[in-house]
Order: C-alpha cells, then structure tokens, then sequence
C-alpha cells in the first residue's frame, strides 16, 4: 500500500522544521522518521525521493495520481503500474492500480470483446466396448456422379476405428437418418453415445427424435472447433484421398462413389 498519510506528514514536518508530531514519544519512532527523513527531499506540499526525484505517493492522493498517469494513455494493470514507478514511489501500488483501470469508463468503451464462445461442457467414459460411441461427418459437396450422389455421410466408431460411409445425392434429415439407422444402428447395434457437428442435418428434429426413441445419446462439437471429432475429420481426409487415387482416372471422377466400399477396406 502507499505511504499512511499520517507517516508522509510526520517525515514532511520533520524536513521543514526538524519536529515531531505531537504526541510522539517513543524514541524508537522518532528514530525511524528521522532516519526516513534522510531519504527525502521537499518540494513545496510534497516529498521527492533522493537521487531520482520521484515524488512520494501517499493514501490521500494514490487515487487522483493513478487515474492521471493512468489517463495518459488508458494502458493495462501492468503497463500502467510500470509508467506510475517512473516518476513516482508507491509500494505495493497494483490493488489500487486494478481498481482504477478496471473502473475506468474509456476503458470499458474501447475494450476488446471476448468473442470465445462457451459451451457446456461433456465428460464421455473412455468406450469400454464397440461402438460405445460413434463419431458421424458429411463430405461434400464432391464432382456428382452419374447417380446423382455428391455428398458423402461418415461414420466411424471410437474403440476400433471401424469406418462406415454412405455416397449421397443431399444432406439433408431424412438421409441422415437413413444413414444412421441401415449403417449403424442396423448394423451394430445402438451406440451409446453420437457425436456429429451442429450442421442442420444432425440437429435436425427428425434426427433428434430418432436418436431419443433407440436411446443414443447425441453429443455435438464446439462450433469451429472440427478437432473435437478428430477421429471422423481424420477418416474424412483418409477416405476422400483413397477414393481420389482409386478414381484418379477422368474417366472415373463421375464414378467416385463405386470406389467407397474398396477405399474402406483400403
């Protein structure tokens, strides 16, 4: 904290005419205050630091002094506190250093919004067999090919990284759907848990209503943050460059999803 008002008067009196305050008998005190007083030079109503000319900041004026170096050039806690120490002694000055910039109106104007978005956050068990949990993703849109297919849906389970893959024509509820009934569920059985993105498809009422009637709970991803589904982005990347190489012939880019079912075995 700064220096007590009570302790900067006691050191000024003494300067100006070598006394004491009133009242002050104790010999030890009196040593104190002249010892400090050794340390400090006056300057009309106030106390400069020997050898750098620092002014002395005491409790009665900490506040309007800060706010003014502070105003200067509205700068951080830190910044602030490093500008004040230049030209003043103040121990301890960060507390008040904070209040002041933290209070001040300039500031809460040209702050910088936190644009971080927060989102509840789900602790999901290590998957303790198959399909435990299953990751699912689209692709596309992609070249159409002659079905009419230009999307694929990816699917690919936590534990095994067993891949599964659907070409088709939209992405929509209704083939979301689909695909999580006849690939998965069909297939393997429910999952306890899914985990998709926010895109309309998996949010979707038909699909939510679908998930609650077999019991699966649905989990979705942090929105721009695709690596909370890392294992599905990643069987995206491995798929389409599978498919790209299988159906690298022009002849073939229209027929790229003849290839899925060879690229999972891949």
């Amino acid at each position: 904290m700064p220096m007590s008002f009570a302790w900067f008067v006691a050191i000024y009196r003494h300067l100006v005419d070598g006394t004491y305050p009133s009242g002050c008998t104790d010999a030890n005190e009196k040593r104190r205050i002249k010892y400090q007083a050794k340390t400090y030079l006056v300057d009309g109503d106030r106390l400069l630091e020997m050898g750098t000319g620092r002014e002395v900041v005491h409790e009665g004026n900490a506040v309007e002094i800060i706010r003014m170096v502070h105003g200067e050039g509205h700068l951080g806690v830190v910044n602030t506190v490093k500008k004040m120490l230049l030209g003043y002694v103040c121990t301890e000055a960060r507390e008040i250093v904070a209040e002041v910039v933290k209070t001040c109106e300039t500031c809460q104007f040209r702050a910088r919004v936190d644009r971080s978005r927060h989102n509840p956050g789900y602790i999901v068990k290590t998957p303790r067999h198959p399909f435990f949990m299953v990751g699912c993703d689209a692709v596309g849109p992609l070249t159409q090919t002659a079905r009419g297919n230009k999307y694929i849906l990816v699917a690919t389970d936590y534990l095994t990284r067993w891949p599964m893959a659907l070409a088709v024509p939209e992405i929509n509820a209704v083939t979301t759907q689909k695909f999580l009934y006849n690939e998965i569920v069909a297939q393997y059985g429910v999952p306890n848990y899914l985990l998709t993105d926010r895109g309309s498809n998996f949010v979707a009422t038909l699909v939510h209503e679908f998930l609650a009637k077999i019991g699966c709970k649905h989990i979705t991803t942090t929105s721009w943050r695709p690596n909370c589904n890392g294992a599905c982005e990643r069987l995206n990347q491995t798929l389409c460059r599978t498919i790209a190489k299988l159906a690298r012939d022009e002849d073939k880019i229209h027929q790229w999803d003849n290839y899925i079912a060879s690229a999972l075995l891949a």
